[in-house]
């Protein structure tokens, strides 16, 4: 991703005129409302150590955004802060994650994705795709008795693709039947930075109405142009935790 956005810009300084498809940035500037409001925490000396998950006005707007923008219902200590959409993968990877677990991944996928999971010493299990979209018999014969999660990106990074409603509510049907199967319940990860960058009338679908054993993580760098601010989160229900995911 680095090498194409300094290409990129390579090319810009030499006069050429370039769409550059590197870094996932989206072209338009912080909302004004949300500028000011760091302006005058700033200000007001609100720029001091915080707590580490997240502060509890924080997570109220992170639980309200998921009901409104989701559908989706959390309580505030089911959800997370972290420096980033990437730091909240590292974090998940190694609270999750023993040696020799696996994670399927369809390809392709973010470049982070496969590091992250070896990082915390899991097996990346990268599942071709079929026309970008996911593949469910390749995904089931990738199905192992060390899988421990499935990671998606929708819509995606790098392809766009975005994944429907039957297409999810398939995939959670698989991941429960071989969960049972194999003895180990399979979690969903489901990777969320560009839900609301959606066009030609697609909507995006809900990840718990495909399964319950589902982990939801996201972030504002795109949807707000906060990419330089480094929030990231997710929002997990107890009954995961107590599965041992």
């Amino acid at each position: 991703t680095l090498a194409i956005n300094a290409k990129a810009a390579s090319m810009r300084q030499a006069g050429v005129d370039v769409i550059s498809f590197g870094v996932g940035e989206p072209d338009f500037d912080t909302p004004s409302h949300i500028r000011q409001a760091g302006v005058r925490a700033i200000e007001d000396g609100f720029t001091r150590y915080t707590a580490a998950g997240g502060i509890p006005e924080l997570k109220e707007a992170i639980v309200e955004k998921f009901r409104s923008d989701n559908r989706l219902s959390y309580e505030r200590d089911e959800v997370m802060v972290s420096c980033g959409g990437k730091h909240v993968l590292y974090n998940l990877a190694q609270a999750t994650l023993n040696p020799g677990d696996e994670v399927i991944i369809p390809r392709p996928c973010w470049v982070s994705f496969p590091e992250q999971v070896r990082l915390a010493g899991g097996r990346p299990i990268l599942v071709d795709t079929r026309d970008h979209q996911l593949d469910c018999d390749k995904i089931k014969r990738a199905v192992t008795s060390k899988t421990k999660a499935i990671l998606i990106n929708s819509p995606n990074n790098p392809s766009g693709q975005v994944y429907d409603q039957a297409t999810l509510d398939a995939l959670g049907a698989l991941l429960d039947e071989e969960g049972r199967r194999h003895g180990n319940a399979i979690v969903l990860i489901m990777d969320e930075p560009y839900r609301s960058i959606l066009f030609d009338g697609h909507q995006a679908a809900s990840t718990l109405r495909a399964s319950r054993n589902a982990i939801v993580l996201s972030s504002w760098s795109k949807e707000l142009s906060l990419a330089g601010e480094r929030i990231g989160y997710l929002a997990v229900h107890p009954e995961i935790d107590e599965h041992g995911a």
